[in-house]
C-alpha cells in the first residue's frame, strides 16, 4: 500500500495506539521496494512496477488474466487455483452463471492454510491497499476478538441473496463470532468504536477537518 503523506495521516488517526496495522502509515513502496530489495527512490516506475507485484502477483508469479481476478469472500468466491512447480491451474469451486464475475480468497481458499485464522480485513489492507468488500473479518488475537461483518437485507445475509453483485443497497450489518467474544475484547472494542466517533473531529496541520 503507497500512500500520500495526508492519506497516511488519516490512516494514522484512524489505527490510533491499538488497532492493525501497526505498519499503516508507512509507505508500503518504501518498506518493500526501497528499503528491503534497495530500489531506487527515483524511479517512478520501478515503484510503480514494484507495487504491481505486491498487490497483484501470486507468490512470485505475475499470471496473465489470473491477477485480473480480484478477491471476495462469501458467496461470491467461485474460482479457486492450484500451483505446481511446473503447473498453474484455475478452476471454478461451484457453477458459473452466464455473465458471472470470478473472484478469488485470499485468505479463505482451500489452499490458504493459516491465513484464515491470522488474516483479515485489516491485514488486506495493509497488503493489497484495498478494504474488501463484504463479507469482512476481523481478527483481534491480543484480545481473543474474531468476527465477521456481512451485510443483510430484510434479515438474510446479503450474499446469498445476489451472488452477481448487482446493487449495493443493504438493511444493516449482521456479526458472526469466530469464537466467544472475552469481556476483554468487548471492553477493547467499546473503546476503539469511541475513539473513532471523535476522528472525525480531529484537525490536520492546516486546522482543517481530517474527515
Amino acid at each position: 500500500m503507497s500512500l500520500l503523506s495526508s492519506g497516511r495521516e488519516l490512516l494514522g488517526a484512524i489505527v490510533g495506539e491499538n488497532l492493525a496495522p501497526r505498519f499503516s502509515v508507512k509507505d508500503r513502496a518504501k518498506y518493500d521496494w526501497i528499503d528491503w530489495c534497495k530500489g531506487a527512490t527515483e524511479d517512478e516506475l520501478e515503484v510503480h512496477a514494484s507495487m504491481l507485484v505486491t498487490a497483484r502477483a501470486d507468490g512470485k508469479k505475475m499470471i496473465p488474466f489470473y491477477d485480473m481476478i480480484n478477491h471476495r469472500n462469501g458467496g461470491w468466491y467461485n474460482a479457486q487455483h492450484y500451483g505446481t512447480k511446473d503447473l498453474f491451474s484455475l478452476v471454478t469451486n461451484r457453477r458459473i452463471e452466464r455473465g458471472e464475475q470470478f473472484y478469488l480468497s485470499y485468505n479463505t481458499c482451500t489452499i490458504c492454510g493459516s491465513r484464515i485464522h491470522k488474516w483479515g480485513t485489516i491485514e488486506m489492507f495493509w497488503d493489497y491497499g484495498f478494504v474488501e468488500p463484504f463479507p469482512q473479518r476481523y481478527l483481534f488475537d491480543s484480545v481473543r476478538l474474531k468476527f465477521g461483518l456481512d451485510e443483510t437485507k430484510d434479515g438474510h445475509n446479503y450474499e446469498n441473496l445476489n451472488r452477481n453483485g448487482e446493487g449495493s443497497h443493504s438493511d444493516g450489518l449482521v456479526v458472526k463470532w469466530y469464537v466467544p467474544p472475552s469481556q476483554k475484547g468487548l471492553d477493547f472494542l467499546t473503546a476503539e468504536l469511541d475513539r473513532l466517533q471523535n476522528v472525525g473531529t480531529m484537525k490536520d496541520n492546516g486546522n482543517q477537518n481530517i474527515l
